[in-house]
C-alpha cells in the first residue's frame, strides 16, 4: 500500500511540474517571439456576451489590430462558428469590432461555417 501512495505522489508531482513547465515555456515564447509578415492575421473565435464579445475575444481582436496596424498582414480573417450561448457567430462579433475600430470591411474577412 505504502508503495502504491508513493508511486501516485510521484506520478501527481511530475504532473504538476509538467504542467507548471509547458505554463512557462509558453508565456516565455508569446512574450520573446517577434512576429513576421504574412498574408493574413487569423482572430480565432472565443465566447461572445450580450453586450459583445468576450475579455478573451477582445484580447485577440486587440492584437489582431495591433499587427495589422503595424503593416504586418494586408488582411484579417475572423473565425468561428455560434456558440450554444453566443447571440451571434464569433467570427462576425470579432469581424464588427474591428470595423467598429476602423478597420476597413474590405479587409476583414469573416467564416463562421464550421466543415
Amino acid at each position: 500500500m505504502r508503495r502504491f501512495i508513493y508511486a501516485a505522489f510521484t506520478m501527481v508531482i511530475l504532473l504538476v511540474l509538467l504542467i507548471g513547465g509547458m505554463y512557462v515555456y509558453i508565456e516565455w515564447y508569446g512574450r520573446n517571439c517577434e512576429p513576421e509578415k504574412a498574408d493574413a492575421i487569423i482572430v480565432l473565435g472565443a465566447a461572445v456576451w450580450r453586450d459583445g464579445p468576450s475579455p478573451a475575444l477582445l484580447e485577440r481582436i486587440n492584437l489582431a489590430e495591433t499587427l495589422y496596424r503595424h503593416g504586418y498582414a494586408p488582411a484579417i480573417i475572423t473565425t468561428a462558428g455560434i456558440g450554444t450561448s453566443n447571440p451571434i457567430p464569433e467570427g462576425r462579433a470579432a469581424r464588427d469590432e474591428l470595423i467598429r475600430r476602423g478597420i476597413s470591411g474590405d479587409t476583414v474577412y469573416e467564416e463562421t461555417h464550421l466543415f
